[in-house]
């Protein structure tokens, strides 16, 4: 099996900046790269768990 180095960048945006950012990826042709949504997290406005209408603050 032949393997091949690579590097992992990892890139968190708002949801409104995704298409700019993949058109960008595309114009550099980036060969992989995987989008991923945020579930859960904890910030400067506190906790939040994603659902249909974004985060809620968890209580």
């Amino acid at each position: 099996m032949q393997t091949h180095l690579k590097k992992r960048v990892e890139i968190f945006i708002e949801a409104p900046l995704l298409r700019r950012v993949v058109a960008r990826f595309d114009s550099l042709r980036v060969s992989g790269y995987s989008v991923l949504p945020v579930l859960a997290g904890n910030g400067h406005e506190g906790a939040g768990r994603r659902t249909a209408s974004w985060a809620t603050p968890a209580r």
